[in-house]
C-alpha cells in the first residue's frame, strides 16, 4: 500500500527536505580560504625589542594571486644598521610565489636585522618593499633597541657552593639565560681554574661547550664537574664559569667547593711479625706503626688493647695528638701476662682510632712457664741422677 502526503502536508516535506540537502552540502564543504587577491608581504611580529650590537631574525610571508617573482628590498634602514633576507640556507633577494593557495607559502624567509654597537635606546622604522610585475606592498616594522640587565645574559644556580670529597668530582647545575632578541652563539670556560683540577663545563644534549647556540629569550642548562687532583689537600676552593660569545654578551658565575679529606688509619707490627714470647708474669717488648692513610689530618688518635684475663698492656703513649696525612709514629708496646698464666698461645687484640677511622691487629703471644718450682724440679732431678751415680759407684764394684 503507498501513502501519499496530500495538502497542505506535502509543501512542508519538499521544503525540510531542500534545506537537508542544502546543510549536508555545506557541512561537507568546510571552511572556506580566502583567496588572495592582490601581492602581499606580512610577518607575524611587526614590532620586536633587540639589544645594542644584537640581531634579530623575522619570519616574512610573501604571496600573489598568481604564479610570479618578487623583489624584496628594505627602505628608511638606519645608519649602521644592516639588513638582509635569508632563506633556504641562503641570502635572497627576490623570491617565487605559487599563486597557488593549496600550495603553501614559503615558510622559511627571513629578514635578518644587525643592530650596531651604538645604536641609541630608542624605536626605529623600517620598511620592507616588494614589487612584482610593476605591482608592489609594504611591510612597516619597528625594531625598538634597549639595553636589558646584564647585557641581557646571565648565568645562576641554585646552589653556589658545595662540599666535596677528595678523590671524587663535584658537580653544579647552571642555568644559561640569553634574554637578548636575537640568538646567540656561546662557549665556556674557565679561567681561574685552581692548579692541577680538571674542571668541564657541558651543555645540555653534550653540546661543544666552545660553540653553541641559545635562542633569544631561551634558557641552557650547563652541567660543571670538578675533580681535584691527587694528593690534593682538605681546603676551600673557589673557581669562575664564564660564558661569552666573545662580544658584550657575557656572564659570569664564582662556585666553592670545600674539599673534606678522608678519614683512614692503619697499626701494623714494626717488625713485620705479629707473635711474641712472654714468661708468665714478665714483661716483654713489642712495637707497633700508626700510619694516617686517609686525605684529611687525624687529631688525638687513641690506643686501646683487649688482652686475655689478667694480662696488662701498656702504650707509650696511649695518645698520638696530631697525624698528618701519610705520617707515620712507632709506639712501643709492653705486654706482661698474667703470673699464673698456663704454657701456651693466647691471643693480644691492638687497636687505634682516629676520628672515624678505625685498625686493630691481633698479636699471638707464646707463653713459658718459667717460675720457682721449674728450679726446684731442676734441682730434684739433679739430686737423683747423682744418687744413682754414687749407688753405681759404691756397688758397682762387688
Amino acid at each position: 500500500m503507498r501513502h501519499v502526503a496530500t495538502g497542505w502536508l506535502r509543501p512542508f516535506l519538499v521544503g525540510a527536505s531542500g534545506l537537508w540537502i542544502v546543510a549536508l552540502l555545506v557541512l561537507s564543504a568546510g571552511p572556506a580560504s580566502a583567496a588572495v587577491t592582490s601581492l602581499t608581504v606580512t610577518t607575524t611580529y611587526p614590532k620586536v625589542q633587540v639589544d645594542p650590537g644584537g640581531q634579530v631574525d623575522l619570519p616574512i610571508l610573501v604571496e600573489s594571486p598568481t604564479p610570479a617573482q618578487v623583489d624584496l628590498s628594505v627602505n628608511n634602514v638606519p645608519d649602521g644598521f644592516k639588513t638582509s633576507f635569508r632563506g633556504g640556507g641562503f641570502i635572497v633577494t627576490s623570491v617565487y610565489t605559487s599563486g597557488n593557495d593549496a600550495s603553501p607559502a614559503p615558510t622559511d624567509l627571513k629578514l635578518r636585522v644587525e643592530v650596531p654597537d651604538a645604536a641609541a635606546a630608542q624605536d626605529y622604522n623600517m620598511t620592507v618593499h616588494a614589487t612584482s610585475n610593476g605591482v608592489s606592498a609594504d611591510l612597516p616594522i619597528t625594531l625598538t633597541v634597549a639595553s636589558s640587565e646584564g647585557n641581557g645574559v646571565s648565568l645562576t644556580t641554585a646552589v653556589q657552593a658545595k662540599t666535596g670529597a677528595i678523590g671524587s668530582p663535584t658537580t653544579f647545575s647552571l642555568t644559561l639565560h640569553n634574554d637578548t632578541a636575537a640568538d646567540v652563539k656561546f662557549s665556556v670556560t674557565v679561567p681561574d681554574a685552581p692548579a692541577g683540577w680538571t674542571i668541564t663545563a657541558k651543555p645540555s644534549n653534550e653540546a661543544d661547550p666552545n660553540n653553541f647556540t641559545i635562542a633569544g629569550g631561551d634558557t641552557d642548562t650547563i652541567t660543571v664537574s670538578a675533580d681535584p687532583p691527587d694528593g690534593v689537600q682538605a681546603g676551600d676552593f673557589q673557581f669562575t664559569v664564564v660564558a661569552s660569545d666573545g662580544g658584550q654578551n657575557t656572564a659570569q658565575l664564582a662556585l666553592g667547593i670545600r674539599l673534606s679529606g678522608s678519614e683512614a688509619i692503619s697499626m701494623a707490627s714494626t717488625s713485620g711479625v705479629l707473635n711474641a714470647a712472654a714468661n708468665a708474669g714478665a714483661a716483654t717488648q713489642y712495637s707497633v706503626t700508626i700510619t694516617n692513610t686517609g686525605t684529611a689530618p687525624l687529631t688525638a688518635v687513641s690506643l686501646s688493647d683487649t688482652p686475655p684475663s689478667k694480662w696488662t698492656v701498656a702504650f707509650t703513649p696511649t695518645t698520638i695528638d696530631s697525624l698528618a696525612p701519610g705520617q707515620t709514629v712507632t709506639v712501643p708496646v709492653t705486654i706482661t701476662p698474667a703470673s699464673d698464666a698456663v704454657a701456651g698461645d693466647y691471643s693480644v687484640t691492638l687497636s687505634v682510632t682516629g676520628g672515624t677511622a678505625t685498625d686493630s691487629i691481633q698479636v699471638r703471644t707464646t707463653v713459658n712457664t718459667y717460675t720457682l718450682w721449674g728450679y726446684v724440679g731442676i734441682g730434684l732431678i739433679a739430686l737423683v741422677v747423682l744418687a744413682l751415680l754414687l749407688v753405681f759407684r759404691r756397688y758397682g764394684r762387688r
